[in-house]
């Protein structure tokens, strides 16, 4: 009997242990997916450029801005919009690369687009007459990191009453 009550807390703890895991990638998922809802869109470049990154990982590489030949651009937009209804290309990619993340590991939002700074917290312009203009931030990732608690709520309801968020 007390085996049998050792096996029974046993498989508990697994099954509560995976949960955690699974809840753990599930809410760095929908964070990365709040941060692209709320970046603003001009030309869908950033949006399309945040990547969420495990411990260890090197950052991507800075990435300019978006091809300048329009032709190319739209081309290139389009293929990634494409490959995210599909559940291929980076968004599925983002996924795969924390699938299998851990509890106790950290999981990062990035984004290698070079005007990702200045979106999120704004920035001064220079007019022609010589005088400067402050832009207000977007603050994403601001607002995103203050939802992480209404995120992370949302992730554990869905796995304890088997939804999907």
């Amino acid at each position: 009997m007390a085996d049998d009550f050792a096996v029974s807390v046993g498989a508990f703890v697994a099954k509560a242990k995976e949960r955690g895991r699974v809840a753990f990638v599930m809410i760095g998922l929908e964070g990365l997916s709040r941060v692209q809802e709320l970046t603003p869109v001009d030309t869908g470049w950033l949006r399309a450029n945040w990547q969420i990154q495990r411990d260890g990982e090197e950052m991507p590489a800075i990435r300019e801005a978006l091809p300048a030949d329009g032709e190319k651009a739209t081309k290139m937009l389009e293929r990634l919009a494409q490959e995210k209804a599909q559940g291929a290309g980076p968004a599925g990619q983002q996924t795969l690369a924390v699938q299998d993340a851990q509890l106790g590991e950290t999981l990062r939002i990035v984004n290698p687009v070079i005007y990702a700074r200045p979106v999120e917290y704004g920035r001064e312009i220079e007019r022609q007459d010589g005088n400067t203009t402050s832009v207000s931030g977007a603050g994403m990732v601001a607002q995103t990191v203050a939802e992480i608690p209404a995120i992370a709520e949302a992730v554990v309801t869905a796995i304890t009453t088997g939804q999907r968020t």
